[in-house]
């Protein structure tokens, strides 16, 4: 099976899963990432995979480009789709459906929000300061202090995505 791992990535969470993907999944699989490499002919694969992180509402303008561009091609191929967000329950089913458009997310054999990390060290002063509010209301951050890393990622919702993804169609 040759699979196609097209993302974007702001401050490095959506590579970290994407290169996850790749060690998981069978047979020969290609990582791009939007908006800094050329993307191949989608014809050379077999399977699709496209994610991306939630900011401020929304995916990645590479992805939402890449979505927009290869829309057409996109609907004939086995897909599947993920974003990396620290929403949880509803709240990320809201930002995966904010972030693909429906006939593609109809199409998919699974979408997934993988989780996601803060890590201020990595973003301007606004943006942590923002984070910050945001993480300080979520279950499970009473001990927050500002300035720590926060990570969320949820590697078995990535060992069952591409555990889906390679299974034979």
């Amino acid at each position: 099976m040759r699979t196609l791992i097209a993302y974007a990535t702001s401050h490095g969470t959506a590579r970290n899963c994407a290169e996850h993907l790749l060690e998981l999944l069978d047979g020969d699989t290609t990582l791009v990432q939007l908006g800094v490499q050329k993307v191949p002919p989608l014809d050379d694969f077999d399977q699709i995979i496209v994610g991306g992180s939630i900011h401020i509402g929304r995916i990645q303008k590479p992805v939402r480009k890449f979505l927009v561009d290869r829309y057409d091609e996109l609907v004939t191929k086995r897909l599947g789709l993920f974003i990396c967000c620290l929403a949880e329950d509803k709240e990320a089913d809201d930002e995966l459906a904010t972030a693909f458009p429906e006939p593609l997310r109809e199409r998919a054999i699974i979408t997934s929000a993988f989780g996601g990390c803060f890590l201020p060290a990595r973003v301007n002063f606004i943006q942590r300061k923002a984070m910050e509010m945001i993480i300080r209301r979520m279950p499970d951050n009473e001990d927050y202090s500002p300035g720590d890393d926060v990570d969320h990622l949820d590697m078995e919702a990535i060992k069952v995505f591409a555990e889906r993804m390679n299974q034979q169609p």
